[in-house]
């Protein structure tokens, strides 16, 4: 359901401001259909994918911290659809949106510490392939807002972005060069 708006060119400044904070809460949520599931799913493969090579409590522990954090997004993305909101709530619901998504590219962020393997180039370009897809599947369902999109992203490539400078080998610089 979401939030009720309707256009009406002689409202109030203050009105047409809400009105505008419903459409992208409603944008935001509909856009991000089925992105949280992905989330989880994609945190069960990418810890299998490490498992040799990543301590096994420290990636059980991200692998957690993703799939709760998608989890609770799903959560609130289902309270969101299945609510009539009044347009007054909007910006709560977009504050709701918005933590759920610096919780998800601090996840990512954080992959890019704790999964990069010093001196194991494929891991390394694989971990900075998988950071770039989530980066990539996560821009359409920002696309209603450049900031949560810029949020995210830098959020997520920052940390990997610098233990690529960090290593310096030239395969690292190259993957650096990308992620800029």
């Amino acid at each position: 359901m979401g939030i009720s708006t309707s256009a009406n060119v002689i409202l109030p400044q203050r009105d047409v401001d809400l009105q505008v904070e419903g459409e992208l809460a409603n944008l935001l949520f509909r856009n991000s259909r089925g992105l949280h599931v992905s989330t989880v799913i994609g945190a069960v493969l990418i810890a299998a994918l490490f498992w040799s090579g990543v301590d096994h409590f420290v990636l059980l522990l991200w692998a957690t911290y993703m799939i709760i954090a998608g989890l609770a997004r799903a959560v609130i993305a289902i309270r969101f659809n299945r609510s009539e909101i009044p347009l007054e709530d909007a910006a709560h619901w977009r504050q709701r949106f918005q933590a759920g998504n610096l919780l998800a590219g601090l996840g990512w962020g954080t992959a890019g510490i704790l999964l990069f393997l010093p001196g194991n180039d494929a891991a390394q370009l694989m971990l900075t392939v998988i950071i770039l897809a989530a980066i990539a599947v996560a821009l359409p369902s920002l696309s209603a807002s450049r900031r949560m999109f810029v949020q995210f992203a830098l959020l997520a490539i920052t940390p990997l972005l610098v233990r690529h400078l960090l290593e310096g080998a030239q395969t690292n610089l190259v993957a650096a060069t990308t992620l800029i």
